[in-house]
């Protein structure tokens, strides 16, 4: 069987036996970006991928999705394949949205028939009214997500691989995304995620791998490897939403300066720590540095539901996380991170301007639901 070989359903839908890549330099080899690399993965399992940056998540996606052939060992996947890896790469700036949808449509669906109808559910699910016929140059990364993600989802695959991808976009996408995936994977979707969001990795994924300058160093349930990966307690990882649930009001676009509204609902009374991290700065990742970077923390006490105002100043129009948790009872829980992309226009970039100052306006009136 070679790669491109439909897979039978008693067998791995995917496997990757002992993959390796190197990459060279002229008549020099430099060191493997993977090395005997090994996972299996079965019919409607999602597997998360995990591991610092440069550690080679990517490119195991790209030689999973043939976009790369390895150097050594081989690659067993279906014919019938999705691929969702650099975003801005798969869709052209200067067609619509709707033409970027017809096209990737054709490009990921084998029967032309049924082109059409992927388009139209791909384009209810983006939800980008008139910006469909828009050039896709005009639009936000959050609208570019909710387009490829949308279309490439529109369908059943027998296999799906996802980088970084629901890491962009407002509190709105984030659930329905998980909510569509939740859809294919009860249809037979086998799902390969890499992502460094802990939270979405923990309550997504059935297994986590973790890899480490190429090689795959520890693999199994995902609170045992996220805690061990990131040096967690048991109950920091993927808490109950009984316990604290935080929740982002604001609707996209959220402006550069726009006060960030939370829902916050407590079991009990404790102190709350909000955490704001920006996921990616062009300036650094020019330097290839591109790991999430803290921008700063604030505390405040919260009683069983009320609205947290969040104020930020002199943040530049880029991607962020806000982490929030909550000491009660002598432990401490935490909620799934909620994402943000601030849009306007983009300051002159240094490092200067990731520094920002925290006010929160607490309110103890009541959140419409």
């Amino acid at each position: 069987m070679n790669a491109t070989d439909p897979v039978d359903r008693d067998d791995p839908v995917l496997v990757v036996d002992g993959v390796s890549k190197w990459f060279t330099e002229g008549d020099r080899r430099n060191r493997p970006v993977l090395d005997d690399v090994r996972i299996s993965v079965a019919r409607g399992e999602c597997l998360g991928v995990i591991g610092p940056n440069g550690a080679g998540k990517s490119t195991l996606l790209r030689v999973i999705a043939g976009v790369t052939p390895p150097t050594g060992g081989t690659v067993r996947r279906p014919r019938d394949l999705t691929s969702l890896i650099e975003l801005g790469v798969a869709v052209s700036p200067e067609l619509t949205g709707r033409e970027n949808a017809r096209l990737l449509a054709t490009l990921w669906v084998p029967e032309r028939s049924a082109v059409a109808a992927v388009v139209g559910d791909g384009l209810r699910f983006a939800d980008l009214g008139a910006a469909e016929d828009w050039p896709v140059w005009q639009y936000s990364n959050g609208m570019i997500a909710r387009l490829v993600f949308g279309v490439a989802t529109a369908r059943v695959p027998q296999l799906l691989l996802v980088d970084e991808v629901l890491s962009v976009g407002d509190i709105e996408f984030q659930h329905r995304a998980r909510a569509r995936l939740a859809e294919l994977r009860q249809a037979g979707t086998t799902v390969v995620m890499v992502s460094h969001d802990m939270d979405l990795v923990a309550s997504t994924c059935d297994r986590v791998a973790v890899l480490d300058e190429g090689s795959i160093t520890t693999e199994g349930e995902p609170p045992e490897v996220i805690r061990e990966y990131i040096g967690l307690p048991p109950e920091e990882v993927g808490s109950d939403a009984d316990d604290l649930s935080v929740e982002l009001l604001n609707r996209a676009p959220v402006m550069a300066g726009d006060a960030l509204e939370l829902d916050v609902r407590a079991a009990r009374p404790g102190r709350l720590q909000l955490e704001l991290v920006l996921d990616e700065h062009p300036a650094l990742k020019a330097t290839g540095h591109d790991a999430p970077v803290f921008v700063g923390a604030v505390g405040v006490d919260v009683g069983d539901r009320q609205l947290v105002r969040v104020a930020t100043t002199g943040l530049p129009p880029l991607r962020y996380s806000l982490h929030a948790s909550l000491e009660v009872d002598d432990r401490t829980v935490r909620t799934p991170a909620c994402h943000v992309v601030l849009e306007g226009n983009m300051p002159e970039l240094c490092a200067s301007q990731l520094e920002c100052d925290w006010t929160v306006d607490r309110s103890s009136a009541p959140v419409t639901p």
